[in-house]
C-alpha cells in the first residue's frame, strides 16, 4: 500500500521553505478541513442517490431520472436548491437553541468522520485511543437532536427528538459492542492499527464467526441510528411531519440530513409551519389573472359575511329553534362544525358562543329579542 505520509512530508516541506512553520501547518489544517468538507459532501451524494434508487426498485418505480444520465446529478441540484433556500425562524423558537443544534449533529458527524484512516500515513485523527475517541464524539449528535426539538417549540419537533434521542442511545449500545469486538481481537484501539491487522483480508471474509456477528449489529444498529425504515418511527412523517428537524430550513436541514446519512447520529420551511402561518395570517386562495391561484389577505364584504360563510350557512343549514335565549341549529349530517364556524366569523355581537356536535349546533344569546334577531338574520342569508 502507498505510504501517503511522503505526499504529505512534501508538502510540509515546501510551505516551511517559504514562511513560517505556524503558517504553514494553519494553511494544512485549513487544507485538510477542506479535504474533509469536499469527501464528506461527495459521499453524501453518492449515499443519497444510491438510496432513492434502491427504494425505488423496491417500489417498482424508477427513482431519480430527470437531471442528468439515469438522474445521477439529480442530488447535486437538490444540494444546490438546499443551499440557496431562506432559512426562516420559527415564531417563539429559543434562537440560540434552534441555531446551535444543527451545528452539534454536523461538528459530531465531522469528528467521527474524520477517524477513518483513508490510506496509510493519510489519518487525520490517529490515536491510541481513536474507538473511544469515536464513540464519545458521536455521542454529542444526540444532544444536537434533542435541542433542536426543544428550541423549535413545535409539539412535533419535540416528540421526534425524544423519540430519536431514546432510539440512538438503545441502539449506541450496540455500535458500541460491535466495534468492542474488533478491539478485543486486535488488542488496539487504534484504527490504523485494526486495519493494517486485516491488511490481508477483512475477518468476515474469513469466516471469523465474531467479527461476522459483531458486523451484522454494527449494520442493523448504524441502520436504526441514521433514522433509515424501518427504524423510521422518529421522523414518522404520517403523525409528526418530519419529526426533529420539522421547523428547519436551507442549511439547517441540509446539516441534519447529511448527519443522517454519514454520521450514525443521525427548516426548511415546512407544510405545518406554512399551514400554520397562513392560518394566523387569514389568507385564502383567490383566482389570478393567468388563470392560476394565489395567497390574498380574506376580503369581507359589508355584513362582514364572505361567499364562502354564506355558502357554507346555505348548504348545511335544515332548522331552527329557540327556548328563551338559546338557539338551536339542525344541519346536514357532518356539517355542523363547518356551520358553527361560519356563524363564529360573521361575529355577530348577539351570539355570546356556539357549540357544535354532528348535526346541531347550540348557539348562547345574550337576550331573548337578541335570540329573535339572529334568527332574522340567518332567515335572510338562507333565502
Amino acid at each position: 500500500m502507498f505510504d501517503f505520509s511522503i505526499v504529505t512530508n512534501w508538502i510540509h516541506q515546501m510551505l516551511t521553505s517559504v514562511m513560517p512553520e505556524g503558517w504553514a501547518v494553519f494553511i494544512e489544517c485549513v487544507a485538510i478541513g477542506v479535504c474533509i468538507i469536499l469527501m464528506y459532501a461527495l459521499l453524501a451524494i453518492v449515499l443519497i442517490y444510491m438510496e432513492r434508487k434502491v427504494c425505488g426498485f423496491f417500489q417498482c418505480r424508477l427513482g431519480p431520472n430527470r437531471v442528468g444520465k439515469w438522474g445521477s446529478i439529480q442530488v447535486v441540484c437538490d444540494v444546490l436548491k438546499m443551499l440557496t433556500k431562506e432559512i426562516f425562524m420559527p415564531k417563539g423558537a429559543d434562537h440560540f437553541l434552534y441555531n446551535l443544534a444543527p451545528f452539534m449533529v454536523i461538528i459530531a458527524s465531522f469528528l467521527t468522520f474524520a477517524c477513518i484512516p483513508f490510506n496509510k500515513g493519510a489519518a487525520i485523527l490517529n490515536f491510541n485511543v481513536g474507538v473511544f475517541f469515536l464513540l464519545a464524539a458521536s455521542s454529542i449528535g444526540v444532544l444536537g437532536i434533542l435541542l433542536a426539538g426543544w428550541g423549535s417549540n413545535n409539539k412535533f419537533s419535540l416528540i421526534g427528538a425524544m423519540r430519536s434521542g431514546a432510539q440512538i442511545i438503545s441502539y449506541e449500545l450496540s455500535v458500541g459492542l460491535s466495534i468492542l469486538t474488533m478491539v478485543v481481537l486486535m488488542g488496539t484501539m487504534q484504527f490504523s492499527e485494526i486495519v493494517e491487522g486485516q491488511a490481508d483480508g477483512w475477518f468476515i471474509f474469513k469466516g471469523h464467526i465474531p467479527a461476522v456477528i459483531a458486523f451484522i449489529i454494527y449494520l442493523t444498529a448504524g441502520n436504526a441510528e441514521c433514522n433509515r425504515g424501518p427504524f423510521d418511527l422518529p421522523e414518522a412523517e404520517s403523525e409528526l411531519t418530519a419529526g426533529y428537524h420539522t421547523e428547519y430550513s436551507g442549511m439547517g436541514f441540509g446539516f441534519f440530513y447529511l448527519a443522517e446519512y454519514l454520521n450514525q447520529e443521525g427548516f426548511k420551511v415546512t407544510q405545518a409551519t406554512v399551514s400554520r402561518d397562513i392560518r394566523d395570517l387569514k389568507l385564502t386562495k383567490i383566482p389570478s389573472e393567468n388563470g392560476k391561484q394565489r395567497y390574498a389577505l380574506h376580503q369581507h364584504n359589508e355584513n362582514g359575511m364572505s361567499e364562502k360563510y354564506i355558502r357554507v350557512l346555505r348548504e348545511g343549514y335544515l332548522s331552527m329553534d329557540m327556548a328563551q335565549n338559546i338557539l338551536v341549529i339542525k344541519t346536514v349530517a357532518g356539517m355542523a362544525s363547518a356551520v358553527c364556524a361560519a356563524l363564529d366569523a360573521m361575529k355577530w355581537n348577539e351570539i355570546v358562543g356556539s357549540i357544535a356536535g354532528d348535526d346541531t349546533i347550540m348557539c348562547a344569546i345574550r337576550s331573548v329579542d337578541d335570540t329573535v334577531k339572529v334568527m332574522d338574520k340567518i332567515s335572510k342569508i338562507i333565502l
